[in-house]
């Protein structure tokens, strides 16, 4: 059950505005005790090795998007904790020391090493994050304590896309910003143990906005599926004031993007998606769609494109945080914001193949 908040006045202040839903703003509210204390920017991954799912930062406070492409994030509301996830015990935080707190850092499983890797993020300025606060910086997690890795990235990144790719034996990072929206952003690059390597470009830099990127074991590529197209911080609206999308989803085939398909009407931006091997299929819920409404749609990606299951879902919502449990094949979804009164979620959903469940 999520917290009930109230309706503030609409928020009309440029890029801040864009980039919150709707250009509202939600009062503050006390997140649940005994759950991770936020709803979105997020990093979240599965660890097989402690059989658990890992949480690591965020925010509770809407007002936040938009605020760190403007240097003013600030520690009130952003986390620093780490919290697990275990299907027989719920949420658990560990009280250890371990990255500044910060939102929209991105998180994967080494398998190699068998280790979680955490990179970037943006938090109130600190060492790791000066300036604006974009962080630069590289940790992994062991099960029970963070490390900080050996070397510095090759950019502060933030809003940025991580996942691990089998046949690199590395992560291929994606797209994300490096400042306060003034410079373009950046491109891909494979983060091996050792070193980084200059990547493939990704397909549409400005579309990456509440993007997503998996890879699909079927069809032993990554895919990446745009988002809301931004320009230097700026949200880019269409006819209406609704936000403009790319459209496509797109596989790296080495070594270059090709087009899979165009979503053909069913765009969304920060949706939660992810792999299921019993299905065989990407699987994608929720987002944000052009009225800035929250959605609950889940849905496959076949040969032609996203087809609806159907399904009961989850409440509608959008950013909410994902990851494949792939011990009990099942993924687990945490928090997200939904539609007025929903406001900032605190809840948990497992999807086990056909249907959903709440935790």
């Amino acid at each position: 059950m999520s917290a009930k908040p109230a309706r503030t006045t609409r928020l009309f202040i440029g890029a801040l505005c864009s980039l919150a839903v709707g250009c509202d703003s939600y009062a503050p509210i006390v997140p649940q005790e005994g759950l991770p204390p936020v709803a979105q920017g997020m990093a979240m991954a599965f660890m097989p090795s402690i059989d658990r799912v890992v949480l690591f930062g965020g925010t509770f406070r809407l007002d936040h998007a938009g605020a760190e492409l403007f240097g003013r994030l600030t520690e009130d509301g952003v986390s620093g904790e780490t919290w697990t996830w275990h299907h027989d015990e719920g949420w658990r935080r560990l009280d250890i020391p371990g990255p500044s707190g910060r939102i929209h850092a991105a998180m994967a499983y080494d398998p190699m090493r068998d280790v979680l890797v955490l990179l970037g993020g943006v938090a109130p300025p600190s060492p790791d994050c000066p300036d604006v606060g974009v962080c630069q910086d590289l940790w992994t997690f062991d099960g029970e304590a963070w490390s900080r890795g050996p070397r510095r990235p090759e950019h502060a990144r933030f809003r940025h896309l991580m996942a691990w790719s089998p046949p690199d034996e590395a992560f291929l990072v994606s797209g994300g910003w490096r400042d306060d929206g003034r410079e373009a952003p950046l491109g891909a690059a494979f983060l091996f143990p050792d070193r980084w390597q200059p990547g493939p470009e990704a397909p549409s830099l400005w579309g990456l906005e509440g993007a997503s990127m998996v890879w699909d074991a079927k069809r032993q590529a990554m895919l990446l599926m745009e988002g809301r197209i931004l320009q230097r911080g700026l949200a880019a609206f269409g006819g209406g004031g609704s936000p403009a999308f790319n459209r496509g989803v797109f596989a790296w085939v080495d070594p270059q993007w090709e087009l899979l398909h165009l979503t053909d009407g069913s765009e969304r931006s920060h949706s939660s998606m992810f792999y299921d091997p019993n299905l065989e299929r990407v699987v994608n819920f929720g987002g944000m769609d052009y009225s800035y409404s929250g959605s609950d749609e889940l849905s496959s990606l076949q040969a032609t494109g996203f087809e609806p299951l159907s399904v009961v879902a989850p409440p509608a919502r959008w950013d909410a945080a994902v990851a494949y449990d792939s011990v009990h094949e099942r993924a687990v979804l945490f928090g997200g914001y939904g539609d007025s009164p929903s406001g900032p979620l605190q809840d948990t959903w497992v999807w086990q193949g056909t249907t959903w469940s709440e935790r």
